[in-house]
């Protein structure tokens, strides 16, 4: 267990010998010892991606650096591949309660958009190819380590799913996982980030109300009845994105950098289902609207899912409203 960690802090020392340091027996220790437990953070998180690979597999809940990591990650993806995420309402963003974020589902960069958006590190429910950067599930099994490894210790944990439907059966464990985060015992607020949709609306619109599946608020109302989470602190967070892909709405960097470095800068291709979409992105606009508590909504999973569509569109006025002021 601990024969690759001493190697790799040796090493370290013998680096250090060959660039001429000299370091005292107190100096080879702290080297050793360093670089032994990051290897062994490393060998931990490594081990927890391919856990992952289980139905309702939950990481442990991440360190101070996997929440920096996966702000300052999702902030620069989005960045890159977008351009200025323009907040409105964030101030709902900060309710200090166990909140279930539930935005609509535009884009294969939103989860980017969101951890831009959001003021705080969240545990994302995502689909276990993405996590593992392979196309099918039939090879997940062949994927790397490195990639779900990255993504447990920033926070994520996997649903083999299709257009938003788990696939294996594994529905009910995935719920138990969601309501687990929702349970977490922590300082901070608890987020919990899955898209009720789970599949893309490729033209932004709110979709009907068949397309929102039910597993937000089942965690919700499971980790009230069987985690004994009082049912005033659970919220779920209605969010709507809206994706300006005017070029003429563009910065001033956006188009320098497309007349002369890279045309296609800011530019997503992406095929869905079967259909090969081009995105050339300007700004995107993030509404967050009032958080509304489990003691609001009706018991039965389908009538309170459908509320979570209504506060969806409820917010379409306000992206209106502010992408007429961009």
């Amino acid at each position: 267990m601990f024969v690759t960690p001493i190697i790799l802090g040796l090493t370290a020392v013998i680096l250090a010998w060959a660039l001429g340091f000299m370091p005292t027996i107190w100096g080879v220790l702290a080297s050793v010892s360093l670089v032994g437990f990051i290897g062994l953070r490393v060998k931990f998180w490594l081990r927890e991606g391919q856990r992952m690979k289980q139905d309702g597999y939950l990481p442990p809940y991440p360190t101070i650096f996997g929440r920096v990591f996966q702000k300052f990650f999702t902030s620069a993806l989005a960045w890159f591949t977008v351009g200025k995420v323009v907040t409105v309402n964030r101030h709902y963003a900060r309710i200090k309660a166990r909140v279930a974020v539930v935005p609509t589902h535009q884009r294969g960069c939103d989860f980017m958009v969101m951890g831009s958006a959001l003021p705080d590190a969240f545990r994302h429910l995502g689909s276990m190819t993405f996590m593992f950067g392979v196309n099918t599930e039939e090879e997940i099994d062949k994927a790397g380590p490195v990639l779900p490894a990255i993504s447990a210790f920033g926070g994520l944990f996997p649903v083999r799913s299709n257009r938003g439907k788990p696939t294996s059966g594994g529905g009910d464990l995935v719920v138990d996982a969601m309501a687990r985060v929702l349970a977490t015992k922590s300082r901070r607020s608890t987020r919990l980030f899955a898209f009720p949709t789970g599949d893309l609306q490729v033209d932004q619109q709110v979709p009907q109300e068949d397309r929102y599946r039910t597993g937000n608020v089942r965690a919700m109302q499971r980790a009230r009845d069987e985690y004994k989470v009082p049912a005033s602190e659970i919220y779920f967070l209605p969010v709507l994105m809206r994706y300006i892909e005017d070029p003429n709405k563009a910065s001033l960097f956006t188009k320098l950098v497309r007349k002369t470095v890279m045309k296609g800068f800011r530019v997503w291709p992406q095929r869905v289902r079967g259909v090969m979409y081009k995105w050339t992105f300007s700004k995107v606009i993030v509404v967050f609207g009032k958080p509304v508590c489990l003691t609001e909504l009706p018991e039965d999973p389908r009538a309170a899912t459908n509320v979570i569509r209504e506060k969806h569109l409820e917010l379409v006025a306000q992206a209106d409203m502010a992408e007429a002021n961009l």
